[in-house]
């Protein structure tokens, strides 16, 4: 049976004004199965190496990995090596539905497989509303390795959740292998060219925080996705002095707009994306206390 682990577990507290952890999904590949994931071979690409014939038609399979200090035994596992150095990889794993509630965190282990620690396959993984393709093309990456391409060692990746506005929805985390095909002309180095990627133990958990309950309540955008004419509503619990921050998900801080002192009771405020691309954003609201955020996707 496949290890997707649903269930509300819950760990122990770390720490005075820390937070307890429940654990909500879990992948760890050990079945060597892929049942109930989504997989896109959209590259149509062959391996270049006979022992992955049986990757032909296949995005993404599990194999038992061992190199490169990696000990987590059966892995998600996709290639980029293709014949004639061909490329980009377009392979997409995309994870069964994942109903989260608030403070969500995103985690896995991956490593780019190379001996030689050049070739280092690249990826990128969204967050979408379901398992269709179709879902994804107006979204931003939540990671991205960039052109350099996965380190050569294992590395455990994290990614907040909450702190990216998702918060009380379903899910699906999608994997996608993005590493551009060799080319003979450009020196031999991370970024030209990929191998092998591994990618295990998929894990979303929920921080159950212990701290005082924000004063920035029910905040959302609308319409979301959005155009123009967007709005951010929200009540506010005591009169707070407020500040309005657009954030791109790098973190990058984009624009800030003091809202002055807000009265207790709820808000209205028209929103100016003054000219900001379309993408995935977040709009967080602070004072000098306390800080709640919501996201935006911008069409």
């Amino acid at each position: 049976m496949m290890k997707n682990i649903y269930l509300w577990m819950l760990a122990m507290v770390v720490g005075i004004g820390a937070s307890a952890q429940s654990q909500i999904f879990f992948e760890d590949f050990e079945d060597q199965s892929l049942e109930g994931y989504t997989l896109y071979n959209l590259d149509g690409l062959v391996p270049d190496d006979p022992d992955l014939e049986s990757m032909e038609d296949s995005a993404w399979t599990v194999r038992f990995i061992s190199s490169q200090g990696w000990t987590f035994n059966n892995s998600a596992f996709s290639v980029s090596w293709y014949e004639g150095d061909a490329g980009p990889s377009n392979d997409w794993m995309i994870t069964p539905a994942i109903a989260i509630g608030p403070g969500a965190i995103l985690e896995w282990d991956a490593m780019a497989i190379t001996s030689s620690g050049d070739f280092r396959d690249r990826y990128q993984v969204f967050i979408g509303p379901s398992a269709e393709l179709a879902d994804y093309e107006l979204l931003a990456p939540v990671f991205d390795t960039g052109d350099t391409g996965e380190v050569d060692m294992p590395i455990h990746r994290m990614i907040d959740l909450a702190e990216l506005g998702y918060e009380n929805e379903t899910i699906h985390i999608a994997f996608r292998n993005t590493t551009e095909g060799f080319d003979p002309g450009q020196p031999i180095g991370p970024g030209n060219g990929g191998n092998e990627l591994a990618i295990d133990n998929i894990e979303v958990s929920t921080i159950l925080s212990t701290e005082e309950p924000k004063v920035f309540k029910q905040l959302q955008v609308f319409p979301n996705p959005a155009k123009e004419n967007i709005s951010l509503s929200f009540q506010l619990e005591s009169s707070e002095e407020a500040i309005l921050e657009w954030i791109d998900i790098t973190g990058k801080v984009l624009q800030v707009e003091n809202l002055g002192k807000l009265a207790v009771g709820e808000h209205l405020i028209q929103l100016d994306r003054k000219g900001i691309a379309k993408g995935i954003y977040l709009m967080k609201l602070r004072s000098r206390n306390t800080s709640s955020t919501t996201r935006v996707v911008l069409n």
